[in-house]
């Protein structure tokens, strides 16, 4: 809650019924991050802190948790584990670039699509787990 500001909800227009949009609320901001997430990669390469040739395994040594419903209720929420030997075979730059071999998004068991660095496929899976 923001001090002296009227926490009155705003109400916004789509394609449902207006529904109001709180504070507290959930806003998908969609492909806006991808240039923030990419330009702090990008930063903290220059400053050594990240090798964008390294293996994700390097920083997620336990494998990744993957959510197959980001947006579920907590109860509802279903997650499977990408293996630290998927992970050893995707590089930084392959996320970053689109070539790690994910998918765009995955509703189930995330996987690879294809072989990392053998051909581009753009993945919100890749900056997701970014």
């Amino acid at each position: 809650m923001r001090a002296g500001v009227a926490q009155e909800p705003v109400v916004l227009q789509s394609c449902r019924a207006a529904q109001p949009l709180v504070w507290e609320g959930i806003v998908q901001a969609a492909s806006l991050t991808k240039p923030a997430i990419a330009f702090a990669l990008l930063e903290l390469a220059c400053t050594g802190l990240i090798d964008l040739q390294a293996p994700i395994s390097d920083y997620l040594p336990q494998g990744y948790e993957h959510r197959q419903n980001p947006f579920a209720a907590v109860a509802e929420r279903k997650t499977d584990k990408m293996p630290v030997q998927t992970l050893s075979r995707i590089s930084v730059d392959q996320l970053l670039n689109h070539s790690s071999g994910l998918p765009n998004w995955s509703d189930g068991i995330l996987a690879l699509a294809f072989e990392p660095g053998t051909r581009w496929q753009y993945s919100g899976e890749g900056y997701v787990l970014l």
